[in-house]
């Protein structure tokens, strides 16, 4: 007879843990569903950055499409003078020349977003060394 009790008192904490572990499962499929990405909003853009916190480099204009981001040259020049990718995050983008890791590790712009566009860090080899900001143009 012990025997059977330690039988059915396995067979019980197996369905206990079992039924447990699908409402947790459950649960979180359930309050974790939502949208993944902030997708950059498609537009037109102020660029600037600010370089070590206190050197400011002139506004260039800039333009989201899909997951490129073009921008002119301070200013000057066609629109598309350089462009670069944007992987999309959780809370904004990281903007780099490629969307490998390497990449982002070489250089890249975090950026998440704020009222007015978005903020971000520059990091250049996985130091930052500048802010940057992209203000949404009407």
């Amino acid at each position: 007879m012990p025997l059977q009790t330690a039988r059915l008192s396995t067979a019980v904490k197996t369905i206990v843990a079992g039924l447990l572990i699908t409402a947790g499962l459950a649960t979180g499929l359930g309050l974790g569903s939502g949208q993944a990405h902030a997708k950059i909003d498609d537009g037109r853009y102020k660029y600037q950055l600010v370089m070590y916190g206190v050197i400011p480099y002139p506004e260039s204009n800039a333009r989201v499409i899909g997951n490129r981001l073009f921008q002119d040259i301070y200013g000057v020049g066609p629109w598309n003078a350089t462009n670069s990718h944007i992987t999309q995050t959780r809370n904004g983008g990281i903007v780099s020349i490629a969307g490998d890791p390497v990449a982002h590790w070489y250089s890249r712009i975090e950026l998440r977003k704020t009222p007015h566009g978005y903020k971000g860090v520059l990091f250049a080899g996985g130091v930052p060394t500048g802010d940057v900001y992209l203000r949404k143009v009407r």
